[in-house]
């Protein structure tokens, strides 16, 4: 759970047990599967820290009451939280449990991270979820859209892989999202920066640039498109007509994959 947390470590003091993560196989297992799970999310968690700065957002990290609070069930719920307002985190929080209760407020769509499925109803809203210890229960919430990023061995290196763009829509087919770019160093980015807006309507998605100031953008690639809660998919079509576009369409999930021929700071849409 606490890899998920917007300040992540482990925690000693000296004279106690040695408590490295590689020092158990299972536990490095795990916690590598779990690790790069966040390290795929951080252009998500970059992003919203940078709009929490601009006065855009509330906090990063989320109790449910927060994004619900008109939903009375949400007052009392302390052991699931959101990262932002799309990345939901439901935690086994006791010894030997492997299954986990969970809240998915019936207001939105919900999509299984590990399958993209769309959750059920569930009773009122509440899911027993199978969580074996090699698994953390995590969903996007439809109506968002968030940015990942290959990770690599390093922040630096993970920064220069190509993007996969999750859709995650919502009752309406609608979602939007936002990225945010700067050279991850500089105090004073002044103008330095690129921000690239998303937007599913209808049977189409945008993304688009707002600005181009970080000027490294203009070699990262968008390597994927993955849009959850496609009713149906027709003939796929991608502007600017780049070449190398493939997709499949299975269970409500339309997967374009856009090869290395598009940039983060290309103007693209896709329809459907």
């Amino acid at each position: 759970m606490e890899l998920f947390y917007p300040f992540s470590r482990n925690h000693n003091i000296i004279g106690a047990k040695d408590q490295e993560l590689y020092l158990w196989d299972s536990v490095a297992a795990v916690s590598r599967t779990v690790l790069r799970i966040r390290y795929a999310m951080l252009p998500y968690y970059y992003t919203q820290l940078w709009q929490n700065h601009m006065g855009r957002s509330s906090t990063l990290m989320r109790p449910l009451f927060l994004e619900f609070p008109t939903d009375t069930t949400t007052y009392d719920i302390n052991a699931q939280f959101l990262i932002g307002p799309g990345f939901l985190v439901s935690p086994v929080l006791d010894q030997g449990q492997n299954q986990v209760k969970a809240y998915l407020p019936n207001h939105d769509v919900w999509y299984d991270y590990y399958s993209h499925n769309a959750m059920d109803n569930g009773n009122n809203g509440w899911h027993t979820l199978d969580a074996p210890m090699n698994k953390i229960n995590l969903h996007f919430r439809g109506g968002y859209i968030i940015p990942q990023q290959e990770p690599s061995y390093s922040i630096r290196d993970s920064r220069k892989n190509p993007f996969t763009i999750m859709v995650a829509l919502d009752r309406n087919s609608s979602a939007t999202g936002t990225l945010y770019l700067d050279d991850g160093d500089s105090i004073d980015v002044g103008a330095r920066y690129s921000e690239i807006r998303f937007e599913a309507r209808g049977r189409s998605v945008k993304l688009t640039p707002l600005t181009r100031g970080y000027d490294e953008g203009n070699q990262l690639t968008v390597k994927q498109v993955v849009i959850m809660g496609v009713r149906d998919a027709g003939d796929v079509t991608v502007s600017p007509n780049n070449g190398g576009v493939s997709h499949t369409f299975a269970s409500g999930t339309l997967t374009v994959n856009l090869g290395e021929n598009y940039k983060i700071h290309d103007a693209i849409r896709i329809s459907y």
